[in-house]
């Protein structure tokens, strides 16, 4: 074959809206999705296409009535107010909404994104069962650099997922604009990090998108770069431009790809792989470098049929340029087998910049949590005692109430007497230093002695009034008033110190001014960390039974094997538990800054979580089934521990999914339990953990 130089990059397309690619990014289902029996050529049918959630009901008459006539203005489900169209693709249409249950929770972002489906699909109920399905996929995918998707649902005859409203552009808006001549080389490999970490991700855990381009990509305002529309179609070809950089995709079979960014197996058919989103990372990554698609847009089987070789880069070293190519690979078995030894090798060549963080995890757990996870050997909940019991140091810790919406709780072992003996009742003045439940704080005043009784009628003299010196009582009440706030405080004479963390500086700037605006107190010593405020929702949910746990003594304890908390990036994350003084349903979840929690007890590795009473228990030991490491994002996360007197929930959950869906289900679970007659042993406590990258 002759060989020849491809053109150039047709640079000067029309922009796209500035949320949704016209061209309508889709992913193609991946092959374990698809049943063994299928035939090649009968893309409509998937394993299980009978056993649908249950959201849509019978959908076999849908076809039959008639569309409804959504615009701006409307509303969806009496809750999400359609306020501006932000772009229409092959699949439908994208509307920027004000959730109304946000707005009334005075969120600070109550607004989402809605994607309505055309009327195609209503005519296809099995495709709406498998995009279900498939959603419910995407909604596991949470990742900093995957938009969120939260939901897909039906209203009447309009079927519509909705998303994380993003502000930014689409990277194709920018890769299209007249005169684009690439990104500074810097730029570009952070983009290839951001999406590259998504694609990882998603590999880890059995999903390919196979649909990724440009158009796919979203360059946020203020944060990384994310990977949208993750999980919606199958692949299929169709379509009459082999050139367009359209998205072929048809409601019935449920597909898509676009061949200018489709590797030439995905073009000819062959069952999807993590190599096929390698190619296409590995064009958009030499777009970005060169400001030119590495084959002048021709889809890869044509291409490779006219033997184009791309042109290296100026930008490039060679060993980058060595690692790019091999990406660019037209055969399976010739191209880079992962997308992290693809990033690692363009972005590590360069200048010495820091490689892309990626770890190679189990795929049921993962980054969204802050942590990763790696297999191990066996281990059994409760079935060994500890005779030595973790050292700790005593501590006094005030626990807000639920109005407070600051939960406390010392991060050292040991429970101390005082705890053990309060009873969860209202402070009285014998009570008061130590109505928090946990330490021993200093006597409330250096009082003079009450002077004895004379009879002799005393001369009229003016009365003398000192004013009352503080109590810890005093302390407790203003610590307690802090929201978002794991405060501890202690009391030494006319000394007052404050440790823990916060979700508002601002806040506990105000707190020490009250605090040392009391009579008596000379100085203060505030010492408390930054919270983010992902971490708020499940501070105010866990409040009273922290509280519950330090005052009446339960002896429940967590914290992990690292007592200062700090841990680095691929470090081993060992969590050690207490149990408290009686059988419960053990919980233990890592709440990450993301928005992610993550299930560490009960899962499919740990499905049984009954505990024996008094027993200490390590999760991630060397000989555990399931081990964590540590992982992006980076910061302040924290590990709770609830126990309960009965199950929480009959089925097992998602072992990663958002706070935001799980929290108002175990409010509910709660509340119930609350109810019965051993509500009472609802007990909790918590462990904070600060992550940072490896040196």
């Amino acid at each position: 074959m002759n060989r020849k130089s491809p053109g150039d990059n047709d640079a000067g397309a029309a922009d796209p809206d500035p949320f949704a690619d016209p061209d309508e990014p889709t992913r193609m289902i991946t092959p374990e999705m698809r049943p063994p029996e299928a035939a090649q050529d009968d893309r409509s049918q998937t394993s299980g296409t009978n056993t649908g959630t249950g959201t849509f009901g019978d959908l076999t008459g849908l076809a039959e009535q008639p569309g409804q006539m959504l615009q701006e203005g409307d509303t969806l489900k009496e809750r999400f107010v359609l306020e501006s169209r932000l772009g229409t693709g092959g699949m439908g249409t994208v509307y920027k909404a004000l959730d109304l249950r946000k707005q009334e929770a005075e969120d600070r972002n109550p607004y989402i994104a809605i994607k309505i489906l055309n009327e195609d699909f209503r005519s296809h109920p099995e495709s709406l069962r498998t995009l279900q399905r498939e959603s419910k996929k995407a909604q596991s995918l949470a990742h900093p650099s995957i938009v969120t998707v939260y939901d897909f649902d039906r209203d009447g005859t309009s079927i519509y997922m909705t998303m994380e409203y993003l502000e930014g552009k689409p990277l194709d808006k920018i890769t299209k604009s007249s005169g684009f001549k690439g990104l500074p080389l810097e730029q570009s490999l952070e983009i290839v990090k951001d999406v590259g970490a998504a694609l990882a991700f998603a590999h880890d855990q059995g999903i390919v998108h196979c649909d990724f381009k440009p158009g796919n990509i979203f360059i946020t305002d203020t944060g990384p770069a994310k990977v949208i529309d993750f999980g919606i179609a199958r692949a299929v070809k169709k379509g009459d431009d082999p050139h367009a950089d359209a998205t072929v995709f048809d409601a019935g079979s449920l597909g898509a790809l676009t061949p200018a960014y489709a590797s030439p197996e995905m073009l000819e058919d062959v069952e999807p792989d993590p190599r096929d989103d390698v190619y296409a990372l590995a064009c958009i990554a030499y777009e970005l470098i060169s400001g030119r698609h590495p084959f002048g847009r021709m889809p890869a089987t044509e291409a490779r049929d006219n033997g184009l070789v791309p042109k290296q880069p100026k930008e490039l070293n060679r060993k980058q340029w060595r690692n790019l190519a091999e990406g660019l690979a037209f055969e399976r078995s010739d191209r880079t087998a992962n997308v992290e030894t693809f990033v690692e090798g363009l972005v590590d060549s360069g200048g010495g910049r820091k490689a892309i963080g990626l770890v190679a995890t189990l795929a049921a757990v993962a980054a969204v949590a802050g942590v990763a996870v790696m297999g191990g050997a066996g281990m059994y909940f409760g079935m060994f005692d500890s005779e030595d019991p973790k050292p700790g140091t005593s501590t006094k810790v005030a626990e807000s109430s639920t109005e407070g919406a600051g939960q406390q709780t010392a991060e050292t072992g040991g429970t101390d007497t005082s705890a053990e003996k309060a009873e969860e009742q209202g402070p009285s003045s014998e009570t008061a230093e130590n109505s928090a439940g946990v330490g021993s704080g200093a006597s409330s005043a250096d009082e003079e002695p009450a002077p004895e009784a004379s009879t002799e009628t005393p001369p009229v003299q003016e009365a003398v009034t000192r004013p009352p010196r503080f109590s810890d009582l005093d302390v407790e009440t203003l610590v307690m008033s802090a929201s978002c706030a794991d405060i501890h405080y202690n009391v030494e004479g006319s000394f007052v110190a404050l440790t823990g963390y916060s979700g508002s500086m601002a806040e506990i700037n105000i707190l020490q001014q009250k605090i040392e605006s009391l009579s008596g107190v000379e100085n203060t010593n505030i010492n408390v960390g930054t919270l983010d405020g992902a971490l708020c929702a499940p501070l105010d949910l866990y409040a009273p039974y922290v509280r519950r746990n330090r005052v009446n003594g339960h002896g429940l304890k967590v914290q992990a094997r690292n007592r200062d908390g700090d841990y680095v990036e691929n470090e081993n994350l060992v969590v050690d538990l207490r149990l408290p003084s009686f059988e419960s349903y053990v919980y233990v979840d890592y709440y990450s800054i993301d928005g992610g929690v993550l299930h560490m007890l009960p899962n499919q590795t740990y499905p049984e979580n009954l505990g024996a009473p008094d027993i200490d228990v390590a999760l991630g030991d060397e000989d555990s089934a399931r081990n964590w490491s540590i992982a992006a994002p980076f910061g302040t996360e924290m590990v709770v521990v609830l126990t309960s007197p009965q199950p929480l929930f009959e089925n097992d959950r998602e072992e990663v999914e958002f706070a935001n869906r799980y929290l108002p289900d175990l409010r509910k679970q709660l509340e119930q339990v609350e109810r019965g007659s051993n509500g009472s042993r609802l007990s909790a406590d918590i462990f904070f953990i600060t992550t940072s990258p490896a040196p």
